[in-house]
């Protein structure tokens, strides 16, 4: 049981937190793989998706600055407890 290891190895496990934190929150890109594995003239093209794939990913990380701007924001501003929602939905799945 992953439980069991959980509780066999705290220091372990709470280490491998940042890791997990970049793998759920860092990559947005993979949609390229399915293209590599399932299109037969994705090597004629590999240039243009990865291309778009690098284009994404800087979207994505300045969505994710945005929203850790809109955190920051939030967390020194009172406000109704509705507008916390989206914040503890965050916090739910990365833990």
């Amino acid at each position: 049981m992953p439980t069991e290891w959980i509780l066999e190895n705290p220091g372990t496990f709470i280490g491998m937190m940042p890791k997990k934190f970049f793998r759920f929150w860092g990559m947005d890109g993979e949609g390229e793989w399915g293209y590599q594995a399932g299109t037969t003239w994705y090597g004629q093209h590999a240039k243009w998706f990865r291309s778009v794939r690098v284009i994404n990913q800087i979207y994505y990380f300045l969505l994710l600055g945005g929203f850790a701007v809109a955190i920051w924001k939030l967390l020194r501003t009172p406000a109704k407890p509705a507008m916390y929602y989206g914040l503890v939905i965050a916090i739910y799945f990365t833990l």
